[in-house]
């Protein structure tokens, strides 16, 4: 959290106002926002097993089922069920639960510093300044520094957000046109979406190229990666859920347009884990517009395609402040 300085004093606050944006920046280093179109927080709950780290093709396939037709002589059987297909790109960093703690520890210690620096110019201030009346009577100057808290619920649980890291961005661009065609050709089909070798080559040779989405539908992404330990009783009621090794959830607020939804809930339950690749269930509930929002669910399966590796996220994390030669 960054400090803040509750100045109730009517002199020069210049020095003060500098040594803030100084503990503003050493707080910040090594921690750079990607300029992203619409924001996206992502909390972690406990311990995840397997290594997230990677930019990953999503592959969701929604089934419905398909109304029984009339029976056309001569005509080949329709399947029972139809399959809408929606692909994703996400980029996921993952530090472990070992790494993120140090992290964590690192990130306390620099607050503290900034907070020291700042009581410390503070007292300097004072010392160097004649305090004057206000109108009231009362002794201007009184600096203090704040440090804001989050606050806590009821019953949270330390441990819960103790463990590892991950930081989920969805990629929200336009992805090449050879993939748009093949994608395009299953959801004319109503067929589960399959990516070639071919595709799979070319966004691993164009991903970080890829133009974003001119007109984005999302406003705000809240994701959570969420160990079976903290599953919460909604989660654990969940029969998509039943036997995964974790859930990644996330609460999609969309951009307001008419006769829209304006939300969406997705839930990944992830039950296999290989060598690059994710697989388990997948559920959405669309919020619709409307007097009172009506959801709509749907549910499939979802495939994890791993097509590129990141550099190790211990890198980019908060480091060990060297000591003073």
């Amino acid at each position: 959290m960054t400090p803040h300085m509750n100045m109730r004093s009517s002199r020069p606050v210049a020095a003060v106002l500098g040594l803030f944006v100084i503990a503003l920046c050493a707080m910040t280093l090594g921690h750079p926002e990607r300029a992203l179109a619409f924001p996206e927080d992502t909390e972690t709950q406990g311990e995840i097993s397997s290594d997230l780290n990677g930019v990953w093709l999503v592959v969701h396939r929604l089934k419905f089922n398909r109304p029984t037709p009339r029976a056309t002589p001569g005509a080949d059987a329709l399947p029972t069920t139809r399959i809408f297909n929606v692909i994703n790109l996400f980029k996921i960093t993952h530090l472990t639960k070992e790494a993120a703690s140090e992290a964590r520890g690192v990130r306390a210690k620099q607050i503290e510093a900034s907070v020291a620096k700042a009581k410390a110019q503070i007292a300097k201030d004072a010392a160097a300044t004649t305090p004057e009346d206000n109108a009231e009577g009362e002794l201007e100057g009184g600096s203090r520094v704040i440090v804001p808290q989050i606050p806590r619920a009821p019953g949270y649980d330390p441990a819960m957000h103790a463990g590892d890291k991950v930081t989920i961005n969805l990629l929200d661009v336009d992805l090449p046109k050879s993939i748009d065609e093949s994608f395009q050709a299953a959801q004319k089909l109503e067929v589960g979406y399959e990516p070639s070798d071919k595709d799979l080559a070319v966004l691993r040779s164009s991903w970080q190229t890829l133009l974003r989405k001119k007109d984005t539908e999302y406003n705000r992404i809240e994701w959570k990666v969420v160990s079976p330990t903290f599953y919460d009783q909604g989660l654990k009621a969940d029969p998509m859920l039943t036997d995964t090794k974790f859930a990644i959830t996330a609460t999609q607020s969309m951009v307001p347009r008419p006769s829209q939804p304006n939300r969406n809930i997705v839930i990944y339950g992830i039950r296999e884990v290989t060598d690059g690749t994710m697989n388990g269930t997948h559920s959405r509930a669309i919020m619709a517009t409307a007097p009172f929002p009506i959801p709509i669910e749907m549910h499939g399966q979802a495939e994890m395609i791993k097509i590129a590796d990141l550099p190790d996220p211990k890198s980019s994390a908060p480091k060990k402040e060297k000591p003073a030669s």
